[in-house]
């Protein structure tokens, strides 16, 4: 234990440390990056030392199996923006980049601030269920497209994660809403929409209005299609 209180342990396996620090354990090691420079990574382990000793073992284990270590802090809103940065400087056109911008910010307002490796395949289904009574179909397929997409770019190239968790994802089925039937106006209005109309098309709302034919259809009967006798109009 130093003189600031800070008690440190360094692994017996030589790959890292601890330390505990106003009660709290916090895990570095150390890493390579692309350039080949050594950089220092200090994060916060947990409350106990076996939390924070559990949490380094992985941290370690990640970067060994090649695994980028700014993943660890990477968080959705981050992976989006990297992953639209690479679809700008693809041959996608600009209608289909407005669209995933837009479905982009949907995901953010929803799953922004999660860090990309607490994410699972259930949390990315819940978010598509849920957004399935707001959303028409083509534009949950649009959403999906960007999950999966960005999901699929953080395994490869961008070895932020070893599994996709986007992997499968299902478009729930849009349920089409009831269609009240339109109410019918009552007799004594009818009646009053009657004695309005110029006498001229008075027997054409009559007919329709006793017989349930459309105007349209009304207009376009000849004499040859009334039998006046039999009470029958027949439309062809």
């Amino acid at each position: 234990r130093g003189a600031d209180g800070i008690r440190s342990l360094r692994r017996s396996d030589g790959k890292g440390s601890l330390r505990n620090r106003g009660g709290r354990w916090y895990c570095r090691y150390y890493f390579s990056d692309r350039n080949g420079r050594r950089i220092q990574r200090e994060f916060a382990g947990g409350k106990t030392r076996a939390e924070a000793e559990t949490n380094l073992q992985r941290a370690v284990y990640e970067y060994e199996n090649g695994l980028d270590p700014s993943g660890a802090r990477m968080t959705v809103n981050d992976l989006l923006n990297a992953f639209l940065r690479q679809k700008r400087s693809g041959s996608l056109s600009n209608g289909t980049l407005m669209l995933y911008e837009t479905a982009s910010g949907r995901i953010r307002s929803s799953l922004g601030h999660r860090p990309i490796r607490g994410i699972t395949h259930e949390d990315l289904q819940t978010f598509l269920d849920q957004q399935s009574a707001l959303l028409s179909a083509g534009y949950l397929r649009v959403c999906r497209a960007v999950l999966t997409g960005a999901f699929s770019f953080a395994v490869y190239p961008g070895k932020l994660l070893a599994e996709d968790p986007s992997g499968g994802l299902i478009l729930p089925k849009k349920r089409r809403p009831l269609i009240e039937k339109p109410k019918s106006f009552p007799p004594e209005t009818l009646d009053r929409i009657e004695r309005a109309l110029p006498p001229v098309v008075t027997d054409a709302f009559s007919s329709a209005r006793y017989t349930g034919m459309r105007l349209g259809v009304v207009c376009g009967l000849g004499w040859e299609d009334v039998d006046l006798e039999k009470r029958v109009i027949r439309v062809r």
